[in-house]
């Protein structure tokens, strides 16, 4: 399985280091690809074990095994770069990293911001996206699992869509509402493919916006 989460850092951190956790009977190899962070090894402690990154890895000049951080017998970590302009590779290293990590790990989970959202993953990604602009008229954060594309921002006429082109997994009035409990029920409508229901009137206030514009 390969999961990409995006969107606000904080939150990402939250959700992924979170799913990382629920995981705990496969191999998973954690990419760090918020470039000049590093938030990944320092949640787990291990930022002083980091001798290479994950550009380093695609950029041909270290194997996949040099890259990573062993957590534990069943995680290991890629870090990120503190440096943007080290990077230089293209969609075939992207493919040599999802080939090179296939036979040892069950799961690739990958937290970063928008920049990742290019990379092809292949047709088999779950991605997930964490933003408060996901919904520009009730400024809510969303937990959305989206199999078929990736956007930073939804603008108004795509929000016509928003049932057909998103998966709603959880739905937050604030940052603050994340908790363990709630991010458990994200989790568990992210493993069964479950939505959530929409809160009553959502989306008459969405048609609202709309015949104010026509």
């Amino acid at each position: 399985m390969i999961i990409r989460i995006i969107g606000d850092e904080d939150i990402a951190l939250k959700v992924s280091t979170f799913f990382a956790k629920q995981f705990n009977e496969e191999n998973l190899l954690f990419i760090d690809c918020l470039c000049g962070k590093r938030r990944i090894p320092i949640f787990y402690d291990v930022q002083d074990e980091v001798i290479y990154d994950i550009y380093d890895y695609l950029n041909g000049d270290v194997d996949l095994y040099k890259a990573m951080v062993e957590v534990d017998d069943r995680l290991d970590i890629i870090a990120s770069s503190y440096y943007e302009d080290k990077k230089s590779f293209d969609d075939e290293d992207i493919e040599r990293l999802l080939k090179d990590s296939k036979e040892d790990y069950d799961i690739l989970l990958f937290y970063g911001d928008n920049e990742i959202s290019s990379w092809n993953l292949g047709d088999e990604c779950k991605n997930i996206i964490v933003d408060e602009k996901i919904d520009p008229i009730g400024e809510k954060f969303f937990i959305v699992s989206d199999k078929e594309k990736l956007f930073r921002k939804v603008s108004e006429s795509e929000l016509k869509e928003l049932n057909e082109r998103y998966k709603i997994i959880a739905a937050f009035d604030s940052a603050m509402q994340i908790d363990e409990k709630s991010l458990a029920k994200a989790y568990q409508n992210f493993k069964q493919g479950d939505t959530i229901e929409l809160k009553k009137g959502f989306l008459d206030k969405i048609k609202e916006v709309f015949h104010k514009n026509d």
